[in-house]
């Protein structure tokens, strides 16, 4: 076997010029890049040469479709450790008989009176063992299921490991595509006024940002959370914002959420319920919207030949919404909503005797968007 030295000159002799080869540059965090630009930085490798490790023996496999960063490390000794995640610990009856679910089991430890607060090793209640687990209960399991723990008291406030309360961990349902039973959760959870619709887990993303990653086939759960309050900024942006406030933002925003899973389909085919929901929340604050709308375009624009021409279509269909000032139609939408607040806004636009294509509005029930004129 070759040595060190002479190995390296070989893998800077297999490009020409004496670079890396081509297909390096393209390469970027993980597994690629050129040196520093890979998984560890400068600063990593001038401490490991001046403080040098024993070199391991190299092997061929280690410059095979390789970066310069991978190898060096190699080289030098370093190794990233990997990190074994911690077996949860499931303990008390009713944990158990939530995952999986035993509906007989619950009914018999409610009767008793069960202590709703149990949690496992990483913090998961009940709640987030039923809401989150994989594969979901049966639909006509899990509500009633979820229904008897808020009966008995489940909280609704405390949070997982991970930073996510009951409502939050409704997001694993939209994995296993359970649109429809997800929408009908939050509606139940979101009945009580303990439950935070702008709640976040520790990556800063609400239930809206998850639901609207799915487009049109979350739009009834994106419906129930914007009518329930939910914010597509969940915190203030400050008047001037330093980089990490921006770069906060969005990531946090359901716009950019939104924007991304456009980009993946590259094109606008079933998002018109979604969009007429994120348009109409965001109009709130049209200077705000118009900003983001169009840095978060250029922050996660590609391929312009083919986003292009989804992006301008895209800006002329939210463009209504910014326009100061606001439409007549979307004032009296917005002033309405207000009155009747997010409680009672479904049972409200009811009551108020009003035209049913003018309640269904006021709801966001509707698919299409408006068109302001």
């Amino acid at each position: 076997m070759a040595p060190v030295e002479d190995s390296l000159t070989m893998a800077t002799l297999s490009s020409p010029l004496g670079f890396p080869p081509i297909k390096e540059h393209w390469r970027v965090g993980g597994e690629g890049g050129p040196l520093g630009v890979g998984r560890c930085s400068t600063s990593l490798y001038k401490d490991i040469l001046v403080n040098p490790k024993p070199s391991p023996s190299v092997t061929a496999p280690w410059f095979v479709d390789k970066s310069v960063s991978c190898l060096l490390e190699h080289c030098l000794g370093w190794e990233q450790e990997e990190q074994v995640e911690e077996q949860e610990e499931v303990a008390g009856e009713l944990l158990l008989a939530c995952s999986p679910l035993s509906l007989p089991t619950l009914l018999r430890l409610v009767e008793e009176g069960c202590d709703p607060y149990q949690s496992t090793s990483r913090g998961r209640t009940a709640l987030h063992l039923l809401l989150g687990s994989s594969p979901p209960p049966s639909p006509h399991l899990l509500l009633p299921a979820t229904s008897l723990l808020l009966e008995v008291g489940a909280s609704l406030e405390m949070r997982d490991s991970t930073g996510a309360t009951p409502l939050l961990a409704i997001s694993k349902l939209l994995e296993g595509k359970q649109f429809t039973v997800a929408a009908s959760l939050a509606t139940l959870l979101l009945s009580s006024p303990l439950c935070d619709v702008n709640s976040m887990d520790s990556m800063g993303r609400t239930l809206l940002s998850y639901s609207v990653s799915y487009l049109d086939s979350s739009s009834e759960l994106t419906r129930v959370l914007v009518n329930h309050g939910a914010k597509v900024w969940p915190t203030t942006m400050p008047t001037n914002p330093s980089v990490e406030e921006v770069v906060q933002d969005k990531e946090q925003s359901a716009f950019t959420w939104f924007l991304r899973a456009v980009i993946r389909q590259r094109n606008l085919d079933t998002t018109d319920a979604t969009l007429n929901c994120l348009s109409h929340v965001m109009g709130e604050a049209p200077r705000r919207m118009k900003e983001h709308v169009i840095r978060i375009m250029v922050s996660e624009g590609r391929y312009p030949r083919v986003l292009g021409p989804v992006f301008l279509q895209l800006k002329l269909a939210m463009e209504p919404f910014w326009c100061e000032p606001p439409a007549l139609r979307y004032l009296a939408w917005r002033s309405v909503r207000r009155s009747l607040g997010p409680r009672r806004l479904e049972r409200g636009a009811l009551q108020l005797g009003l035209p049913r294509p003018i309640a269904t509005y006021l709801t966001l029930a509707r698919g299409r968007r408006p068109a302001f004129k």
